[in-house]
């Protein structure tokens, strides 16, 4: 017997999306000062900073990831525009 499903019932598949989700977020905080805002004085920062960093930091020598490379650091610049993201990040 062949089994039907390749994966158990309670797993998981992975997917496979930072690049779009980090477009999403990138343009949210483009267009959307509120959540700019919200993000930098009402979350931990560095929740958001290290995955884009470790995001970064694996596709650093993937030729075909550089959109992605570009993305995380769009981000990282829209952040360090604010002068709130320094003080978040110092606490």
């Amino acid at each position: 017997f062949e089994s039907r499903n390749s994966l158990p019932p309670t797993s998981q598949a992975r997917l496979d999306c930072q690049q779009e989700v980090l477009i999403l977020l990138w343009k949210t905080l483009d267009e959307n000062p509120l959540f700019l805002d919200f993000i930098l004085t009402r979350c931990d920062v560095c929740e958001l900073v290290v995955p884009i960093c470790y995001l970064m930091y694996t596709a650093r020598r993937d030729v075909a990831q550089i959109g992605l490379i570009h993305i995380c650091t769009f981000i990282l610049l829209k952040l360090s525009g604010e002068r709130s993201f320094g003080v978040s990040l110092n606490r």
